[in-house]
């Protein structure tokens, strides 16, 4: 009876490390999983290719002068004046209570709600 107590309790020690074995494989297939799908720009490394480092041909004083006529204004400093797509709207009618709220409007108000 000891050796067949023993073999079962070594083909249960056997199936409980499998199990764990199992397990364990199935969350690293999922992480791998997880993380193939986490990365969203696939798609456009495929369309775009890889990254390139390349050096700039054009010297330096060329590009600051494209950056400039095309980043500055030379009516900077000029007023613009009034535009008429602007809309004026009408004076308010009705003048807006300077008084302080009193005890009689804040029950009228809580019986209204």
């Amino acid at each position: 009876m000891s050796n067949r107590a023993t073999n079962i309790f070594q083909l249960k020690k056997e199936l409980k490390s499998l199990r764990g074995q199992v397990q364990a494989k199935w969350h690293r297939r999922q992480r791998k999983e997880k993380a193939r799908k986490r990365t969203g720009f696939r798609f456009t490394k495929q369309l775009l290719g890889q990254k390139f480092s390349r050096q700039l041909t054009s010297p330096k004083s060329e590009i600051n002068s494209y950056l400039r006529d095309t980043f500055s204004d030379a009516a900077r400093e000029q007023d613009l004046g009034q535009s008429k797509s602007l809309i004026n709207p009408p004076a308010p009618t009705l003048d807006l209570e300077e008084q302080e709220t009193t005890l009689k409007k804040i029950q009228e108000a809580i019986k209204k709600a």
